[in-house]
């Protein structure tokens, strides 16, 4: 029953293969209780699939897209925030 497994896309995000499976098994056990009277119904969505890159101070970094994030580029300054994985040393001792 992993259904993420199956879709190409490795998910369960609707309109993929993996959703579709999903759906399919819950309306059967659904329908396999004699209880209910169920149908599926389409819908429009919205999504988008793309890639991310991050560099800082010429240094490429590891990410990854954002399933439902918006498109485009930005380019701003880095800054650091304590207490949010910047490490033990405060901004304040960093002359931040």
């Amino acid at each position: 029953m992993d259904f993420a497994a199956a879709s190409p896309e490795g998910s369960r995000t609707f309109g993929t293969v993996g959703h579709n499976l999903t759906v399919s098994y819950i309306k059967d056990l659904l329908d396999g209780t004699g209880y209910y009277d169920t149908e599926v119904q389409s819908f429009q969505h919205l999504y988008s699939q793309g890639t991310a890159e991050f560099s800082a101070a010429g240094k490429k970094y590891e990410t990854g897209w954002f399933t439902y994030g918006p498109a485009g580029n930005v380019s701003a300054k880095v800054v650091n925030v304590d207490g949010l994985g910047c490490g033990l040393v405060s901004s304040a001792k960093q002359g931040g």
